[in-house]
């Protein structure tokens, strides 16, 4: 609030989605750059305040490019930085033990691969995944990164078109695929949620055909939790103060879920509203 940009952010249109880059930035027709749909924020110069960070690629020069900003709307020297890779950045965290951009990396037509972008805007290739492993008619429909017994992973969401199945695919943080595990699913989700259940961490799968949401683990063992109708938002959180998780859900017929995740797990815990 209050700041007066002195230079133009980047372009967001309806390019912008990772649905649109999956299936080629070519056949998008609403215009000639796109951007991450949210900021990020890195200390990129010589003072203690973190800087806004913004990104674009266009497909007139093929680069991307990462613009900076102070918090008072002024442009940062030595920006913007440009690349010659066709990135599409998610999110950015706590990896290689500093803060850093995670993005994907379009190498060919079907594969993936994982960069981090750190403060000095170096870019760390951590591995790359092939969707025509898994099917013909493959999208790539998420990746997040979390702690798994122990261990961290980056876990990949890719949807088979042609049989109706999500697999969501563990790798190591050096680049190897640890483990693929897959369920048919109807419908999907555009963001792939990680949460607490008990201890052991499970990633959001997608809905079935009967608003039936299920949740999978490392081992590939799933949860279940029946909805009337299709499953919009889960959020895992404490929200009775009790030191256990909830999941609280919506569907598309209004109704808000509350479950108990204490003791043992079932299908249906807690109480609808």
């Amino acid at each position: 609030p209050g700041i007066n940009w002195t230079a133009p952010l980047f372009t967001t249109d309806d390019c912008s989605g990772i649905e649109r880059y999956t299936i080629g930035i070519e056949s998008c027709n609403f215009g000639d750059v796109y951007s991450s749909e949210i900021p990020f924020y890195l200390n990129v110069d010589e003072d203690s305040e973190l800087e806004l960070i913004g990104m674009s690629y266009s497909r007139i020069t093929n680069k991307t490019s990462f613009y900076a900003f102070n918090l008072d709307g002024s442009n940062v020297s030595g920006f913007p930085k440009k690349f010659d890779e066709r990135l599409f950045c998610l999110s950015q965290g706590k990896f290689r033990d500093e803060n850093e951009i995670l993005c994907i990396k379009l190498e060919s037509a079907d594969v993936y691969s994982i960069v981090l972008i750190n403060k000095d805007f170096n870019l760390h290739k951590i591995g790359e995944i092939n969707l025509s492993k898994y099917s013909s008619r493959a999208s790539l429909y998420g990746l997040n990164y979390g702690e798994f017994r122990g261990n961290k992973y980056y876990v990949w969401t890719i949807r088979d078109h042609g049989n109706y199945k999500n697999h969501w695919i563990f790798m190591n943080e050096n680049g190897t695929i640890y483990r693929d595990n897959s369920r048919s699913l109807l419908y999907n989700k555009e963001f792939y949620s990680i949460g607490n259940f008990n201890g052991d961490n499970y990633v959001l799968l997608g809905n079935g055909y009967k608003g039936d949401a299920y949740f999978g683990n490392l081992d590939g063992n799933e949860i279940m939790f029946s909805h009337s109708n299709y499953m919009e938002n889960a959020i895992i959180s404490d929200i009775d103060n009790d030191n256990l998780n909830e999941l609280i859900t919506s569907d598309r017929s209004g109704k808000l879920y509350v479950r108990d995740l204490n003791g043992s797990i079932e299908n249906e815990q807690g109480e609808f509203f």
